[in-house]
């Protein structure tokens, strides 16, 4: 009778390697979702990067764009800065002075007025003018052309985002050269 007693027991609750199995695959589960969900934030966080930096950069090279066209005289050349003058609406001349600060991640529009940051993040930024033959040049007195070319770096949970602008060169309309 004790025999038949025994065999009639019935287990109640889990085992231990029921539970650790249970457990290594609630964990397994977590961390999928926990990696999608960062994949996910890390992916919305850079397109955004992208988006800003690209639109930053248009609006910066439509300024550029801009002062050097009505540049009527070319004051300095450097391969990260450049200081011209244009005329005002009101006939009186204007220095404006395109500096990149390497330092600051900027590349700045310098005038009387002010300080303003074209571009923010860049890590990297040249200058290059061109003569009317199309032949890179730093005189002053043969730059028609000038070109910018850019990279702009931003960086979201330890990744880094980067922009490559390079802009068309741009001619200065209102400039007299010879060749």
């Amino acid at each position: 009778m004790y025999d038949h007693f025994k065999l009639k027991k019935i287990k109640r609750g889990i085992s231990l390697m029921e539970t650790l199995i249970a457990l290594s695959l609630v964990g397994l589960v977590a961390g999928s979702v926990t990696y999608s969900f960062m994949f996910i934030m890390r992916s919305t966080g850079s397109m955004g990067n992208y988006i800003d930096m690209n639109s930053q950069s248009r609006n910066g090279l439509e300024y550029f764009s801009r002062d050097m066209r009505m540049a009527v005289d070319v004051l300095e050349i450097k391969t990260s800065s450049i200081k011209i003058n244009i005329v005002k609406g009101d006939g009186t001349l204007e220095t404006i002075e395109y500096k990149y600060d390497s330092v600051k991640g900027q590349f700045q529009r310098i005038t009387d007025a002010g300080v303003f940051a074209v571009l923010k993040d860049v890590e990297k930024l040249t200058i290059t003018c061109y003569n009317i033959l199309d032949t890179a040049t730093v005189d002053i007195l043969e730059a028609k052309n000038v070109q910018l070319d850019a990279e702009m770096v931003r960086s979201i949970f330890q990744i880094s985002n980067t922009n490559n602008v390079v802009s068309a060169r741009f001619m200065m309309r209102n400039r007299n050269v010879s060749s």
